[in-house]
C-alpha cells in the first residue's frame, strides 16, 4: 500500500506515520491522497482496531486489488480507492 505505520499509537485505528517513511512517493496510498498522520480506521469494510489489524488484512488481499480505505484526517472520516501494489524493496 505504500505506507509506513506508527506501532507507539494507542488510539483507534492505524496512524500513518508523520516520517520522513510514512508515504512511499509515487505509492499507491500516495496517489490515492492519502497523507502522513492520517488513521485509517477501516479497509473494505472491516473496522482496523491497531496496526496489526491492518497489517493482516492488507496481507489477505492481492497485488492489483481496488481496496476501500476510511480514514480520518483533522476529526472529518473520508473515503478513498487504493490499488495495492507490490513493495519496491
Amino acid at each position: 500500500m505504500g505506507i509506513s505505520v506508527d506501532t507507539q499509537f494507542t488510539g483507534t485505528g492505524a496512524l500513518i506515520s508523520s516520517e520522513s517513511t510514512g508515504i512511499t512517493p509515487g505509492g499507491p496510498a500516495d496517489k490515492a491522497g492519502l497523507r502522513k498522520g492520517d488513521i485509517i480506521i477501516s479497509l473494505d469494510g472491516t473496522e482496523i482496531e491497531n496496526s496489526d489489524e491492518l497489517i493482516v488484512v492488507i496481507r489477505s488481499k492481492n497485488i492489483g486489488d481496488k481496496v476501500k480505505v476510511k480514514f480520518k484526517r483533522n476529526n472529518i472520516t473520508r473515503e478513498v480507492d487504493v490499488v495495492l501494489a507490490a513493495s519496491k524493496k
